[in-house]
């Protein structure tokens, strides 16, 4: 790219993306701060939401096989969290690509996000043979309307038409870590609550019982649960939007500095070749001095 203008374009079209990237990375900062404050005020209920139903399944209550054991009829379900935009990196790649792993025909998706809902309603008009409930949009802000709304649709349709539920979204491992996960919803896993959980020595006591407790608490379980994983995505989701626009704010900067040193060398070029020329269209007499 040797052309003075061609240069100067590129150069103005870069610094323009750059103060976009700019912006939206100090918007970023501003929607992740808040979505980890909601993050850390939450998580304490969603952990001590788990620790209830593991001390329920800690107890010798044989009636709790009707929660974990699979029902003998309906398909499998599975609700896939991603977000409502893109620009955040390989965030929603890598949820959709983990629920496009065990979706099959058989399988029910639930899209929770405008991107998940997209995607699969776009696989549908390709042919695919799954079936595709509405969902909802809005998962960049978690709301516990809708995650109530998500878990009272599946909790009712189980042992009809869904005989496994699973939720595929991601969880925030820190403040610079996340990964998909998948979290099976229904049938309960009992057994990762009792992994998830050390033990002690003393047993909680259930009145009238685990199973009559446990059967109260199910929807609440499951619209906490649902919640959780949306408050997990959108603290994810924001936080990956801000490394990738931090990421291209850097790209940008330092295309910016190649650029301006291209441009300083081609106009140094083209000035020296101007004196070159000028030099050189100078006439001589025939004693070899300048007319």
């Amino acid at each position: 790219m040797n052309n003075q203008a061609d240069i100067k374009r590129r150069l103005a079209s870069v610094r323009q993306t750059r103060q976009i990237t700019g912006a939206m990375e100090m918007i970023s900062v501003s929607k992740m701060r808040k979505s980890l404050e909601r993050f850390d005020e939450n998580h304490i209920y969603f952990d001590t939401l788990d620790k209830v139903v593991a001390d329920i399944f800690d107890t010798d209550d044989p009636d709790l096989a009707e929660f974990v054991r699979p029902p003998k009829c309906g398909g499998k379900a599975v609700v896939v969290l991603a977000s409502d935009k893109g620009l955040c990196g390989g965030f929603n790649h890598d949820v959709i690509k983990t629920a496009d792993g065990i979706v099959t025909d058989d399988t029910t998706v639930i899209p929770i996000g405008q991107i998940p809902f997209e995607h699969y309603a776009a696989k549908k008009r390709g042919g695919a043979e799954f079936a595709l409930d509405d969902g909802f949009v809005g998962a960049s802000a978690p709301d516990y309307g809708n995650a109530k709304r998500v878990a009272d649709s599946v909790l009712s349709r189980y042992g009809k038409e869904f005989g496994s539920v699973s939720l595929v979204y991601t969880r925030l491992v820190s403040h610079a870590v996340w990964q998909p996960v998948i979290k099976r919803l229904l049938p309960v896993d009992a057994e990762m609550h009792r992994r998830g959980e050390k033990r002690s020595s003393a047993r909680a006591e259930f009145e009238p019982s685990a199973c009559e407790v446990f059967e109260r608490l199910l929807p609440m379980y499951l619209g906490g649960t649902v919640y959780g994983a949306l408050v997990h995505s959108a603290a994810s989701e924001h936080s990956a939007r801000r490394a990738a626009m931090s990421a291209s704010a850097k790209n940008a900067d330092e295309m910016i500095a190649e650029l301006s040193m291209e441009y300083n060398r081609a106009r140094q070029s083209a000035v020296t070749e101007q004196i070159t020329e000028i030099i050189s269209s100078q006439t001589l007499d025939g004693q070899g001095r300048t007319l």
